[in-house]
């Protein structure tokens, strides 16, 4: 039976599948994170209860100080005893805030995993979405598609985040070559180390200036992504039209050719 066409239909189509793109960017710009803010509300409440515990310390620090005339000995104890209780529970505290603060790039990294693989398999019609939560497999996909990942916008801050996300998922600490990339080298330099491990102590805050940094880059990464994509699939230059004809003409004989010029034809 021979297949008819409809101009209106493929042009209505073609249509819809242009205005997925807008879409995608429109939900991305009022996209609201409410992982972001749930976990924020949590860091708020954990450094609010460690700056009590700290007001607690010096409130007995200056009590010990006038107690003059009691035995010495026995302030001494109970004022260390005390502080050493205090670290305990702010150390505690801290390893909370860090391990938020880590969940904060996880999360956002996934987020950024979902959207590309979302982004790839509705545009270019791909039903097995499963490889596309490989990095690698999107580089190559998107390079077979002339679009290189590594030149949009963002990327280098995407990447930074991608090998952060990774030293915290599989490794017990963050690797150094991660931290060198992470970190500029007065940032690095003012790093603690630690005395018994020789290693540079990672705190919740570091992790948290570095998400503050990289945040923002994640929308302009997505947006530059969908718009290459956009573009690659929708915008026909002169150069881009004659190099799909000679890249057809060196693979189809002329009735083959003829034959697509016609079918293309009937969709117009």
């Amino acid at each position: 039976m021979k297949k008819e066409y409809n101009y209106h239909i493929t042009s209505d189509l073609r249509e819809i599948n242009k205005d997925s793109f807008d879409h995608f960017l429109a939900t991305l710009e009022l996209e609201d994170n409410k992982f972001d803010a749930s976990i924020d509300s949590l860091i708020s409440s954990k450094e609010e209860g460690i700056k009590i515990l700290n007001e607690k310390l010096r409130k007995s620090l200056q009590q010990n100080h006038h107690h003059e005339n009691f035995d010495t000995e026995t302030l001494n104890f109970e004022l260390e005893s005390f502080k050493s209780e205090n670290q305990t529970v702010i150390w505690y505290i801290e390893e909370e805030l860090k391990a938020l603060a880590e969940m904060k790039i996880v999360y956002a990294f996934k987020s950024i995993e979902i959207n590309i693989k979302k982004l790839i398999s509705d545009s270019f019609k791909i039903k097995n979405k499963r490889d596309f939560f490989n990095w690698k497999t999107v580089e190559t996909f998107l390079n077979s598609k002339n679009i290189n990942l590594q030149k949009l916008k963002g990327y280098e801050e995407i990447y930074q985040l991608k090998q952060l996300n990774n030293s915290i998922k599989h490794s017990k600490k963050v690797e150094e070559k991660t931290l060198n990339l992470i970190f500029n080298k007065e940032e690095y330099e003012r790093v603690p180390t630690s005395p018994f491990f020789s290693e540079k102590i990672i705190t919740y805050k570091h992790l948290l200036n570095f998400y503050n940094r990289i945040e923002p880059f994640i929308k302009i990464f997505l947006s530059d992504l969908c718009n290459m994509i956009y573009e690659e699939l929708y915008v026909f230059s002169k150069d881009k039209i004659e190099n799909l004809a000679e890249d057809l003409v060196l693979r189809m004989e002329k009735e083959d050719a003829l034959e697509l010029i016609d079918k293309i034809k009937k969709h117009y």
